[in-house]
């Protein structure tokens, strides 16, 4: 049993350092790549909604520029999530 224990220990280890130099040379995304992916999270993975939102305000907002755009439809779907759970959270307050 002991002999099990120590072997699993050794495993557990050489995982970890295998998962922690996997993770180490992962590429880092930008910040407007997790912005865009946060916009396509909240549109249900839904690319085309997510693209169609930004040509929307695009739209209302000609002058700006594509990073800008992108800033605006992420500021929209943070608001919208804050609203999401504040409302979920009443609900379960409510709830006895």
């Amino acid at each position: 049993m002991t002999g099990f224990l120590w072997v699993f220990a050794v495993l557990c280890g050489f995982a970890y350092l295998l998962n922690k130099r996997a993770s180490s040379q992962a590429p880092k995304q930008s910040q407007q790549q997790c912005q865009r992916q946060f916009v396509v999270d909240v549109c249900d993975g839904n690319q085309r909604r997510a693209e169609r939102l930004m040509t929307e305000k695009a739209r209302a907002h000609p002058g700006l520029g594509a990073s800008q755009i992108l800033q605006l439809v992420y500021q929209d779907m943070l608001e919208l999530t804050v609203e999401e759970r504040t409302a979920a959270a009443g609900t379960q307050r409510a709830m006895p």
